[in-house]
């Protein structure tokens, strides 16, 4: 059974299960691995999961998605781990402080003011009920964690390991934030 094998670079190697656990060279200059053949399958069973479902199928088994390198193809010294809200799901919302406040001054505003005033906090407000996100680990060396500090360098370096990129793709207002 032939599978496709991402490069960081984004290009795509045919393989078969007998290539599992081998390595080889990329015309980018990276090193393309082969994962062993259960993993293989699993990829290829993923295709019917969610990004998500998939990442945190690979969390859970204690897998790392991507390779031992940094994005900038040094090796890594670490893992930074980094907060990906994909989806906000509203709250229920309840009674705001504004809202009380403005209830208490009603009978010396008046009715009218008072309520004019409640609508426009209540419609200001956001309040956020269960966010769909997980965390993720990114292998990354010294140099370039210091330099990992606006959203967009933290979704440069998700961009360069497949599976992250899927998800971004598949959620693409999501939000990315450092954990610890």
């Amino acid at each position: 059974m032939p599978y496709q094998i991402p490069c960081t670079c984004g290009k795509k190697y045919p393989v078969t299960g007998a290539d599992a656990g081998v390595s080889f060279p990329c015309a980018c200059g990276a090193t393309v691995e082969v994962p062993a053949l259960h993993v293989l399958r699993n990829q290829a069973a993923r295709r019917s999961d969610s990004p998500l479902k998939y990442i945190r199928g690979l969390l859970l088994t204690g897998q790392l998605p991507g390779s031992k390198t940094c994005s900038c193809r040094e090796p890594s010294g670490g893992v930074l781990h980094l907060n990906i809200v994909c989806e906000r799901e509203p709250g229920a919302g309840g009674v705001s402080q504004a809202e009380v406040v403005g209830c208490l001054l009603a009978p010396m505003l008046g009715w009218l003011t008072a309520l004019s005033l409640i609508l426009c906090l209540r419609s200001r407000r956001q309040q956020y009920g269960d966010d769909v996100s997980v965390i993720v680990p990114v292998p990354i060396c010294a140099e370039c964690r210091e330099r990992m500090t606006s959203e967009d360098a933290m979704r440069k370096a998700l961009r360069q390991i497949p599976a992250y990129s899927e998800l971004l793709d598949y959620y693409l207002q999501a939000c990315i934030a450092r954990r610890g």
